[in-house]
């Protein structure tokens, strides 16, 4: 009662006021870039509250891609985990597969579990292999698709009608790439060859980090997305300044701990109990 209560004077109780807030963290510029218009700030807002979330714990999980919400592993997760007839998960890694079963209480004391499998031959049936996450992080994504399945089949109640970010990216595959302002769509490709080894050394830490699983996907590819608009600025310095501001937001190198956890996970899959 009172947490919730906490909760509820964060989030205005009326859409007006759901307005003012989306429209003051619009003008915040700290929104993904993906939500960018009070309108959609406030769909976030009302979903989130609807979920039970926090204001910014919303926008940390619920993202705009084209143009339908879209949720996060992490959040759909967190969702589940909440719920008190959650009774545990378990990830089985093998080569090309990944299986995830979600446990949840009966009402009569007993357990159901739900399990669901996705491989290599899954994701190249449908047409996966192709993009960039699939080509980068082939494991985690094998456990993410899988974990969403096992996760609504287990909770439809919590889940139903919930996408994934990946999910939602399927829908289509058009992109517009032309930075804003810029009428000259060949622009979008060019990136100066001075820039070109800062944004490439910046990306592939990234990827190191989503591997060692210290950054998740949905946030990478958020940095990803800057990285990539912020290399076509000009002039030169102003790229490589930008293209600092955003190093400096992403975590520190990978330290052995998390070394050790990559090839751990790449190599031999994990258990969660």
């Amino acid at each position: 009662m009172g947490e919730n209560y906490e909760m509820d004077k964060l989030m205005p109780a009326t859409l007006s006021g759901k307005m003012k807030m989306a429209e003051i963290l619009i003008k915040s510029r700290l929104l993904p870039q993906s939500v960018d218009t009070p309108a959609k700030a406030m769909v976030i807002l009302q979903m989130g509250h609807e979920l039970g979330l926090q204001p910014m714990m919303a926008f940390n999980g619920i993202y705009v891609v084209n143009n339908r919400p879209a949720f996060t592993e992490h959040l759909m997760g967190s969702l589940v985990r909440q719920h008190p007839e959650y009774a545990g998960m378990r990830v089985d890694s093998e080569e090309d597969s990944v299986t995830v079963t979600v446990k949840r209480k009966l009402q009569g004391g007993e357990t159901e579990e739900f399990a669901s499998t996705f491989s290599l031959d899954d994701a190249r049936t449908a047409g996966l292999l192709d993009k960039d996450n699939w080509k980068r992080y082939p494991k985690r994504m094998l456990k993410a698709r899988a974990s969403n399945y096992a996760m609504r089949d287990a909770f439809p109640d919590v889940l139903g009608g919930m996408i994934s970010v990946d999910e939602a990216q399927e829908y289509s595959e058009v992109r517009d790439v032309t930075p804003e302002g810029d009428p000259d769509p060949e622009m979008a490709v060019r990136i100066d060859p001075a820039i070109e080894p800062k944004r490439r050394e910046v990306l592939d830490h990234l990827h190191e980090l989503v591997n060692a699983g210290v950054v998740d996907i949905d946030g990478a590819r958020e940095w990803e997305s800057r990285i990539n608009k912020a290399a076509l600025l000009q002039p030169i310095a102003r790229a490589l300044a930008e293209i600092t501001t955003i190093m400096d937001e992403i975590p520190n190198p990978i330290t052995e701990e998390d070394e050790a956890q990559l090839s751990f996970s790449t190599e031999e899959g994990f258990k969660e109990e």
